[in-house]
């Protein structure tokens, strides 16, 4: 199912805070996401929203880096991201597998200390243009 640009403005406006999320499992059909549940894992707060125009379609991307604190012992793989509106519960506006440059899926797998990251972007979500 494409994104229009209608729907990519209201998962994510460009200055207002939504929350990034990291989860070891998701089934978007059900409406299950398993987000990590470790001590100190908590979603990181980002409203730097860039928005692209071209090629056919509008991207919306992450102007800064969303760097999420480090993982305690125990945090387990990682793979997917989700975006949610609010810093605890609330509603998964988009989810989406972690994938590789190639644009295949990866599991990430964290060692305790490490920070998970989204370089500059790195977390974007794209629609494309409507068709009636």
């Amino acid at each position: 199912m494409a994104l229009s640009a209608a729907g990519l403005a209201l998962i994510l406006p460009t200055a207002t805070t939504r929350y990034v999320a990291l989860a070891t499992a998701a089934d978007l059909l059900s409406g299950s996401f398993a987000e990590l549940t470790a001590p100190g894992y908590s979603r990181k707060a980002h409203s730097a929203w860039l928005t692209v125009v071209g090629g056919g379609e509008i991207r919306r991307q992450s102007n800064v880096a969303i760097v999420f604190d480090a993982l305690p012992a125990g945090a387990t793989g990682v793979t997917w991201w989700g975006i949610f509106d609010a810093a605890v519960a609330g509603n998964l506006l988009a989810a989406g597998p972690l994938l590789n440059l190639g644009g295949t899926p990866q599991p990430m797998t964290f060692a305790p200390g490490d920070q998970p990251r989204f370089n500059i972007g790195d977390l974007s979500l794209i629609a494309t243009p409507e068709v009636v």
